[in-house]
């Protein structure tokens, strides 16, 4: 029966149901009806990209913003840490101790732009991330212009157990390669 019909294409989120008997006319408009939502749904994916690509965009501001007020004494959950660092890609251990390390850039040439200090910065964070290579995991802010602060911890994912001797590796491994980069 045509209830039937209906029924099953209401099941399966029919956008139109057309009868023979309506004709020509109503099989176009519910082909134009179809085409729209498709439309629509396509414009929906492209802002919902767009969103995300200016989430990603400003995600280390975010990152910086929220690690400044950990150093600032802000008090949290473990639990509100954890999803905070999942939401904001921040590849740390919420419950483990960290290293911290500061470094400052004090040669810059007297000329320097904001986006050319911003660029050697960067440009020290992918040597840093080199040098250190996989032995830590690591995620660092910039403070004051010319300031960096890596926020370390050893890379744990081949955990012998030994905690004390994991950590005690890592800060001869990072003091040997700072002494070595500087």
């Amino acid at each position: 029966s045509e209830f039937d019909y209906a029924y099953t294409a209401m099941q399966y989120n029919a956008a139109s149901y057309v009868l023979k008997s309506e004709g020509e006319l109503a099989v176009l408009k519910a082909v134009e009806k179809c085409v729209e939502e498709i439309e629509k749904s396509i414009n929906l994916k492209e802002l919902v990209l767009k969103a995300e690509e200016q989430i990603n965009l400003t995600m280390p501001l975010l990152q910086r913003e929220y690690l400044m007020d950990l150093l600032q004494g802000e008090k949290s959950t473990f639990q509100n840490r954890k999803d905070q660092f999942e939401k904001l890609h921040i590849p740390l251990n919420p419950g483990r101790s960290v290293l911290l390390l500061a470094g400052r850039m004090d040669n810059y040439p007297s000329v320097s732009s904001t986006l050319e200090k911003a660029k050697c910065l960067s440009e020290i964070e992918a040597v840093f991330k080199n040098y250190m290579g996989r032995s830590i995991v690591s995620t660092y802010i910039n403070w004051d212009r010319d300031k960096l602060l890596w926020f370390i911890q050893p890379d744990l994912s081949e955990k012998n157990g030994n905690d004390v001797l994991i950590w005690t590796n890592a800060i001869h491994y990072i003091k040997g390669t700072l002494e070595i980069v500087q």
